[in-house]
C-alpha cells in the first residue's frame, strides 16, 4: 500500500518561482483536489526518499536546467557573434 506523507516523497519539491511545495507528478483533476486540500491517502505515486537523496535530486535538477540556459545562451551569442556579410558583395 502507497504511502501518504507528502513531506518525504521523492516527488514533493519546492518551487521556487510559486514560493511553495509542489507535487511533481501529473495528477489528474480528482486528484489534484484532494491534494489541495490534504485528503489525498495512499498515493500511487509515493516514492520514499531521505533528505539527502532529496536534495541530490534537486541540485542534479537545477544543475541540468542551468547547463542547458548556458548552452542556450552561448548558441545565441554564437548566432550574434558570426560575421555579417555585406550585401553589396553579391551585386
Amino acid at each position: 500500500m502507497a504511502q501518504a506523507n507528502c513531506e518525504t516523497c521523492m516527488n514533493y519539491e519546492y518551487d521556487e518561482e510559486c514560493d511553495y511545495y509542489v507535487c511533481t507528478k501529473d495528477l489528474d483533476e480528482d486528484e489534484m483536489v484532494r491534494f489541495i486540500r490534504g485528503e489525498f491517502r495512499d498515493c500511487p505515486y509515493y516514492r520514499f526518499g531521505d533528505e539527502y537523496q532529496i536534495v541530490k535530486t534537486y541540485l542534479m535538477r537545477k544543475y541540468l536546467y542551468l547547463r542547458r540556459s548556458s548552452l542556450k545562451k552561448s548558441v545565441i551569442r554564437q548566432e550574434h557573434s558570426s560575421p555579417r556579410i555585406p550585401v553589396s558583395t553579391f551585386t
